[in-house]
């Protein structure tokens, strides 16, 4: 006698190897049904098991600076007391390193515009006043076969995020929203 098995299509009960009256597909074992579920069941939890894992590693990616080369990119609280926070604050960007006179630097202004300009290091803006959700950006890029250059973003006088980056003609760029 032959052994029960399951019809792949309808799920009825009929013996191995046969053809399936209700629907005409080929009945397999319940050995052989029982392991092709335990092969889907694992190919989902394995499936499941990278999608966590990728989610993880994207949420532990908190700086969305694109560094160059030998940057090493920084990050400071910008607040340390327990009041709230100010609506409107000034920062400055600042720009150092070791690179001859041939720097230039771009950064976004108060207002959303972006500036650039050539300077000689060490160089820092004027005060631009921002308010939380505002966009900054400064990237300092060396224009010589020598040297470093730094980008700071300083609010208060404390370092608010800073990029550094070393070589010949490298850029360092620091960004985010306040």
């Amino acid at each position: 006698m032959s052994e029960l098995g399951k019809c792949r299509v309808c799920g009825a009960d009929r013996p191995e190897g046969e053809k399936c009256p209700a629907c005409g597909a080929i009945t397999v074992s319940g050995a052989q049904s029982g392991k092709k579920t335990a092969k889907v069941g694992c190919a989902i939890v394995f499936v499941l098991a990278v999608v966590l894992i990728t989610v993880l590693c994207a949420v532990a990616v908190t700086d969305d600076n694109s560094p160059s080369r030998s940057a090493t990119p920084t990050t400071a609280p910008r607040y340390t007391s327990t009041r709230p926070a100010p609506t409107r604050e000034y920062i400055t960007y600042r720009a150092d390193g070791t690179a001859g006179n041939k720097v230039v630097v771009c950064y976004a202004s108060g207002d959303g515009s972006m500036s650039q300009r050539d300077v000689v290091l060490p160089w820092t803006s004027e005060r631009i006043a921002v308010s939380p959700g505002d966009f900054l950006y400064i990237s300092v890029r060396n224009h010589e076969s020598y040297g470093s250059v730094v980008a700071k973003i300083v609010c208060d006088g404390v370092v608010v995020r800073e990029s550094s980056s070393s070589g010949a003609y490298v850029i360092a760029s620091v960004s985010g929203s306040w």
